[in-house]
């Protein structure tokens, strides 16, 4: 099989699943997004079918293929019986041609970006796939890495390549082209959005894109672009759920949840945060959210039971030093995931009304008490942290894209923020404090690109610049949000959601 043909199947896997959604959220929605779920579709169905055996399975891969795209046609016309109009017809030909003309881009130059963690991914994948399943005496090497990446790569196997380099640019392209649609989603609601919100959230796309270290992230094999990614559409397809009143953006949601959380190991901290002030602040009916964050929360628990017990099986490790997560920082993620669970269903009840309005505030109050005990704890240890956080922040790279949001982030409180705006805004002042307590567990950031806390950090910089979006948006354009949101068709139905 050749890489053109392997990444032309992932957009049609995707696509024909996403369009089940088509006719309540969009066409466009759903053809950028088809390859984010392509890749999470073929990242859980390679798993499923033998452990990334591909080497045995690739006799059996192409049916395996062709009946879930087929069975994400049937779904489509079974859920949407309506044809496509040809307006539908037009934008799914233009999302096709676009994702054609990049993905030869992609294919003819590689640009890719290499440190050591690269060739830890690639290889850990391409061993995954050649043994079939997690071989013993790699097991744990996944206590320092996420499995999405390798098993992403582990497919290089089947289309005969060293690596599959073409896989972040190809997300760079879906995850900007998503920034856009759901910014102008977000300013002007369904339907064709004005000539000035185009041009407001092409500029503010090019602002938070066009960075250094975001296009270094563009090319290079590693797990932070994808977090990031899938972190965005999280908070987003999640906001555009409450905005509207429409749980079809659910299913999208947790999907970019699940998947964020399996790039990274310490990306379920970051997710149960985020999760937990987007689940107190909505009003969607508690037995939808409840439903979505129990199986979740299940999903997570069962993978590091299974990592635990790959843990500590084999003697050879292709990391340098200890592991990020050992036994009992595993059962402590459990834990934690258990506790989210708890005070997620606690905290529907409508005796907990008042203190569900102010978990947002609260949270990252907790996080900074933890702050606090990790200085008096580790005065200089934190110190040196923060110290290179604080310079990798300054540094010309970024080129003043901190100080930029920082400033425009203090004024924005000024404003009439849009409701719910807490998981984009309190959700990455959660990701940041988070990210600067994970230094007390181990050695100190250091003051260089590659650092762990800088590249996590970019995590943060889509949050942000949504955020800004739709706080300093809708006066530019000439428009409020106003209080139910960019579609207001819906906003009579909050009144007893949380029953």
């Amino acid at each position: 099989m050749s890489a053109a043909l392997f990444f032309a199947g992932v957009y049609l896997l995707g696509l024909s699943w996403a369009l089940v959604a088509r006719t309540r959220l969009g066409t466009a929605f759903c053809a950028a997004f088809a390859y984010p779920l392509g890749l999470v579709i073929w990242v859980v169905a390679s798993w499923c079918l033998g452990n990334l055996g591909l080497s045995p399975l690739s006799s059996t891969l192409g049916p395996a293929w062709a009946i879930l795209v087929v069975a994400g046609g049937i779904a489509q016309f079974w859920v949407s019986p309506r044809g496509f109009s040809l307006r539908d017809l037009s934008i799914l030909g233009l999302a096709v041609a676009l994702f054609a003309v990049a993905l030869s881009a992609a294919l003819k130059w590689n640009l890719s970006v290499w440190t050591y963690d690269s060739h830890v991914i690639v290889s850990l994948g391409r061993s995954i796939a050649y043994h079939q399943g997690i071989p013993p005496d790699l097991a744990p090497e996944l206590a320092s890495r996420g499995i999405f990446q390798a098993m992403l790569h582990g497919a290089s196997l089947i289309v005969d390549v060293p690596y599959l380099y073409a896989v972040p640019p190809m997300l760079a392209v879906a995850f900007l082209a998503l920034f856009c649609i759901l910014g102008c989603r977000a300013l002007d609601g369904p339907g064709r959005p004005s000539t000035r919100t185009l041009c407001l959230v092409a500029l503010t796309t090019g602002a938070m894109g066009s960075s250094y270290p975001m296009i270094v992230h563009y090319f290079y094999i590693h797990e932070n672009l994808a977090a990031a990614a899938f972190l965005f559409l999280f908070c987003a397809c999640y906001w555009l759920a409450e905005r509207e009143q429409e749980p079809a953006w659910m299913p999208f949601a947790f999907l970019s949840l699940a998947a964020f959380t399996l790039n990274r190991v310490e990306a379920p901290i970051i997710g149960v945060l985020v999760l937990l002030i987007a689940h107190s602040q909505s009003t969607l009916p508690s037995r939808t959210l409840n439903a979505w964050l129990s199986g979740y929360v299940v999903v997570v628990i069962a993978w590091y039971a299974m990592l635990l017990g790959y843990f500590g099986n084999g003697e050879y490790r292709l990391r340098v030093g200890p592991h990020v997560l050992n036994a009992g920082r595993i059962l402590a993620i459990q834990g934690g995931m258990l506790a989210c669970l708890a005070a997620g269903l606690t905290i529907r009840l409508p005796r907990f009304s008042r203190l569900r309005r102010h978990t947002a505030e609260l949270l990252p109050g907790v996080l900074g008490v933890g702050i606090a005990l990790a200085l008096l704890l580790r005065p200089e240890h934190m110190a040196e942290s923060g110290l290179a956080m604080l310079a990798n922040l300054r540094d010309s790279a970024w080129g003043g894209t901190w100080y930029v949001l920082g400033l425009l982030s203090l004024l924005s409180v000024l404003l009439a923020r849009p409701r719910f705006h807490q998981i984009f805004s309190f959700g990455a002042v959660a990701l940041i404090f988070s990210i600067y307590l994970f230094s007390f567990a181990r050695v100190p950031y250091l003051v260089k690109w590659g650092d762990s806390g800088n590249r996590m950090l970019l995590s943060a910089v889509p949050l942000v610049f949504f955020y800004l979006l739709i706080t300093y948006g809708p006066s530019t354009v000439g428009h409020g949000l106003g209080d139910s949101g960019a579609s207001s068709n819906s906003s009579q139905r909050q009144a007893g959601a949380c029953k």
